[in-house]
């Protein structure tokens, strides 16, 4: 079971990571526009994804 969830974490990360990269696409391109620094972005995107992990956890 807990290998199970290992891989699943190995493929929905990513996944993850990729819905919020595309949805945040357009916000994030006017942040660097706005000078925003590159420690900046990763920060918003670690927010993002502990976000989506709370989330994941209310649905289980």
């Amino acid at each position: 079971m807990q290998r199970n969830n290992r891989l699943r974490n190995l493929f929905t990360v990513p996944v993850i990571m990729a819905r919020q990269l595309k949805r945040n696409a357009l916000s994030a391109g006017l942040a660097f526009a706005g000078n925003a620094t590159s420690n900046e972005f990763d920060e918003h995107l670690q927010n993002e994804v502990e976000r989506e992990r709370e989330i994941q956890k209310k649905k289980k």
